[in-house]
């Protein structure tokens, strides 16, 4: 017991340190004075960044080079976990280990897409498969070599996604449409990554639990918008898809008022009235979500202010901010590459005292 709980506070001390080795200020500030994409690529390959920006990928600004580059950023984000990940033992390990497979779905999704919609040119679908090693749902699998969607059964058959997939394998066999094979195998992770947080065991006012909360806020308003302002899915099958007992305020009330909405402003209006957080004119999805990512930005923070090491939960928040700083980086290359004339405002650049409402 004693050596476990070195090894997470080992862990811990792992997670500070590449916290403090994210960008900071003065860095965010010189990407937005940046003058193109390839001044901004040039002060990024002097960060900790330098490998996502190595090879030929970096020499020019077409789309597909900016995809690789895209997927290397996002890539970081599995590397910088696993450096962790090395030094935790025990069940304390397993919540940051359901975090990352989130990029074993897309792995999933992108091999279902590949086998489904064989005349898809999309750029997107040669791009490498994200590689989680031994923290993959299945380990070290060549997706590309995966030949049909009864191999792709095979591999899934001994892990959460087993019943997931079969129920939706029987749906698209009958619509030849993704949308529901896919959405239950967003709900088989869903319901695995609420089972691994323990949501119920963390005390209410914790800021783990608002942490954990507020993104499957994310992940429940992003499914809801999708299936049903979208593509009009009945709100009792909608219902079935969402993690809503794990979620900070989507819980089942308020889904039923949003769920009911004339549309997708409507929708996300309400939540946003639900969060208390100040009116905007802008009552998209988009918004919402940028909103939400502000203030997990600063419960990220909060936790690993007030986490004992051995918790676990600096590496949780660490997550969180790596994901967030990736998810800015992009929007902000993807801004100088578009020659946009107003660029994202990073979350790192954001003071507490001027934020929405949060928990």
């Amino acid at each position: 017991m004693v050596s476990g709980m070195l090894h997470n506070v080992a862990a811990s001390a792992r997670a500070h340190g590449i916290r403090a080795h994210l960008l900071q200020a003065e860095d965010w500030h010189a990407l937005l004075r940046a003058a193109d994409l390839r001044a901004a690529r040039e002060l990024l390959a002097r960060t900790p960044y330098r490998d996502a920006f190595a090879g030929p990928a970096a020499t020019a600004d077409s789309l597909p080079h900016m995809r690789t580059i895209e997927h290397a950023l996002r890539s970081s984000t599995i590397q910088a976990m696993q450096l962790v990940l090395r030094f935790l033992r025990g069940g304390v390990r397993l919540l940051p280990r359901t975090l990352i497979q989130r990029y074993d779905l897309l792995n999933i999704k992108k091999t279902l897409r590949r086998l489904t919609q064989p005349e898809r040119k999309d750029v997107r679908l040669a791009i490498s498969n994200f590689d989680l090693g031994a923290d993959a749902v299945v380990p070290r699998v060549a997706w590309d070599s995966v030949a049909s969607l009864t191999d792709l059964g095979a591999l899934l058959k001994q892990t959460y996604y087993r019943t997931a997939f079969e129920r939706g394998f029987a749906a698209f066999s009958e619509s030849h449409d993704l949308l529901m094979l896919e959405s239950m195998l967003e709900k088989a992770y869903f319901d695995r990554l609420a089972r691994t947080a323990c949501m119920r065991r963390l005390p209410r006012r914790s800021p783990l639990r608002h942490l954990l909360g507020n993104y499957f806020d994310e992940l429940s308003l992003t499914a809801l918008v999708r299936l049903r302002f979208k593509n009009n899915i009945e709100p009792k099958t909608v219902f079935t898809l969402l993690p809503l007992d794990a979620c900070l305020r989507l819980a089942k009330p308020l889904f039923w008022r949003v769920v009911q909405a004339a549309n997708e402003p409507d929708c996300c209006a309400l939540y946003s009235a639900a969060a208390h957080w100040a009116e905007s004119t802008d009552n998209s999805l988009a918004t919402v979500l940028h909103r939400l990512r502000r203030e997990r930005q600063l419960l990220a923070r909060r936790v690993f202010a007030q986490s004992m090491p051995v918790s676990g939960g600096p590496v949780v928040a660490l997550y969180f901010l790596k994901e967030l700083e990736v998810r800015d980086v992009v929007a902000l290359l993807q801004a100088k590459r578009l020659k946009a004339p107003q660029m994202p405002e990073p979350s790192m650049l954001l003071d507490e005292a001027k934020e929405d409402h949060h928990p």
